[in-house]
């Protein structure tokens, strides 16, 4: 499930360029493991800031509000909102996020090219991605509609399980 064609395609083109390397590193099974856990991790990491964002809106928004119906109607919407399962978010950015996590964190030093023409060395360019991701989570308005904690989620979860598993550039060839 996916929010239109050019989300699909970019996912596939990333999980094509990244995942390669990455499952030839991980070996098939432990690639899946790994691909699951930083999705599902993403997920998490959704769920949590979504939930924290819109509980504390609802907080605000009862503060104001004396009716009784309309303290019931808030209630029952941060109740939904709370609900693991109505949180939108479609895609499988944040596991894409987690390949590219390990791609700069195992190859550092491997070039990757912007459009093909400006060559960036891989932790540069994970590096300066998660930064905006983060600025643009942080700034995020109501119509972004982009799950950017989720991208840092799968992000951060494939930091966690890199480092359980003991893998860094040290165990790499140098490039």
């Amino acid at each position: 499930m996916h929010a239109n064609i050019s989300h699909l395609l970019f996912n596939m083109f990333a999980l094509w360029m990244f995942g390669n390397v990455i499952e030839n590193v991980l070996g098939t099974q432990k690639f899946i493991i790994f691909y699951l856990i930083c999705g599902l991790g993403a997920a998490v990491c959704h769920m949590l800031v979504f939930n924290w964002e819109n509980a504390a809106f609802f907080t605000e928004f009862n503060k104001l509000t004396n009716g009784q119906q309309i303290q019931y109607i808030n209630q029952t919407m941060v109740a939904e909102l709370s609900n693991p399962a109505t949180v939108p978010m479609v895609g499988a950015s944040g596991a894409i996020f987690g390949l590219l996590f390990a791609f700069g964190y195992l190859f550092p030093n491997l070039m990757i090219y912007i459009y093909f023409l400006f060559p960036l060395k891989a932790k540069y360019f994970v590096a300066i991605y998660a930064v905006i991701e983060l600025f643009a989570g942080i700034r995020s308005s109501p119509t972004d509609n982009v799950a950017h904690f989720a991208h840092l989620g799968g992000m951060l979860f494939a930091f966690l399980l890199l480092k359980m598993w003991k893998m860094s550039s040290r165990n790499m060839y140098r490039y």
